[in-house]
């Protein structure tokens, strides 16, 4: 905690300090209050350095997943993302509710939702070409929505994102507009070509989502330091875990609840790497 705070700028419902160190009373607060913080404009918060402490909520996805995704948006803000020309430079953050009013103005903005719980995407990046072209062409605008998460699985964010294709693109009439889709992960990166696709009903065919490419990237790739935080704290994790199994190896014979429970994670992960 800054020692210049004045304590009557916290709320302490819901943000108290403990041996010297901030925290807050739920997940929606903590998101809550991330969300106003873009919304004027102080983007530059720590949550770099909040990464030193993912050893202490590593077994909390949530708030690793907090964490990473306000890492990765900071990063995108200050460097822009390398996965095209485009939007490889530093741009503005631009909060936005419901759906965003593009400024086409900009060459290229991050918009990111002020809703804590906002569905199908966690930002968007336009680029938009402000030549002065008079070809009679429709310029070239290009949008990156883009999902961060480490999670096993994710609800179908490509479809919720598309189904509202015509909300997402309103002010870009004068522009041919071309999406990539992009999802940061732990994964493997990977790409992926979607035709066109169109729902049939019974007034005629419908427009389910337009081409577009569906790609994902590694958070080495974006940032290797929000990355080596994470491989890291995982690592450390295991180590913590094998620890405890070797302890209560060497107390009791058979199998207590926690040896269980340290065994299962361990199986869990061995797992996972089998399936990669």
């Amino acid at each position: 905690m800054p020692i210049n705070v004045e304590p009557s700028l916290i709320d302490h419902r819901y943000f108290y300090e403990v041996e010297g160190e901030g925290t807050y009373a739920c997940g929606v607060a903590r998101e809550a209050v991330a969300s106003q913080l873009h919304h004027y404009g102080m983007n530059k918060v720590g949550f770099m350095d909040s990464l030193e402490s993912l050893n202490q909520f590593i077994d909390n996805r949530s708030v690793v997943g907090f964490f990473i995704e306000q890492a990765v948006l900071q990063t995108i803000r200050s460097r822009g993302l390398k996965v095209h020309e485009k939007i490889s430079n530093s741009m503005d953050i631009i909060p936005f509710d419901g759906f965003p009013v593009f400024n086409t103005l900009k060459e290229r903005a991050l918009y990111v939702p002020s809703c804590f719980n906002y569905g199908a995407i966690d930002g968007i990046i336009l680029w938009l070409d402000l030549s002065n072209q008079k070809s009679g062409k429709k310029k070239e605008a290009l949008l990156f929505p883009l999902q961060v998460t480490i999670a096993k699985s994710h609800s179908n964010s490509e479809e919720n994102f598309f189904s509202q294709w015509e909300k997402w693109t309103k002010g870009l009439q004068d522009f041919d507009v071309k999406a990539t889709f992009l999802w940061v992960t732990d994964k493997d990166p990977s790409v992926k070509d979607i035709n066109e696709d169109y729902r049939s009903l019974k007034h005629g065919n419908v427009l389910k989502n337009p081409a577009y490419t569906s790609k994902n990237i590694t958070l080495e790739y974006v940032n290797k330091d929000i990355w080596d935080y994470y491989q890291k704290a995982l690592n450390d994790r295991k180590r913590r875990c094998l620890k405890k199994l070797a302890v209560l190896e060497d107390q009791v014979p058979g199998k207590s609840k926690e040896q269980e429970d340290v065994e299962g994670q361990r199986d869990a992960e061995e797992q996972e790497k089998v399936e990669k």
